[in-house]
């Protein structure tokens, strides 16, 4: 089971992200958006994947590039969410096409 949250990191030192991922986990909120105006965004994204990847839906939010969508990608997020409705960000979203499937099959 888990809780139908998306908690969202904003502002977050990478050095602070496991702690609260892990106490995130623990509340079973296993979807995790980190925000690309965070100080170092892509990183922490990396970091939590890596530590919790299995446990955990993580990705970019407040996306607003083509390349913060390729930056989600490389770091292996699985999420991207757009604050805007740029058509080219959208593309580039569905162009990556796991977001959507790996969504479905947490659930």
């Amino acid at each position: 089971m888990s809780r139908n949250i998306i908690a969202i990191l904003r502002g977050v030192c990478p050095y602070e992200a496991a702690e609260i991922t892990g106490v995130l986990l623990r509340c079973v909120v296993i979807k995790i958006e980190v925000t690309v105006n965070s100080p170092e965004p892509f990183e922490i994204i990396a970091a939590i994947v890596q530590e919790f990847g299995d446990h955990a839906i993580v990705g970019a939010g407040t996306v607003l590039t083509v390349s913060d969508v390729r930056r989600t990608r490389d770091v292996v997020g699985k999420v991207v969410v757009s604050s805007n409705c740029d058509p080219q960000v959208i593309l580039a979203t569905k162009s990556v096409g796991r977001f959507g499937e790996l969504e479905k099959r947490h659930n």
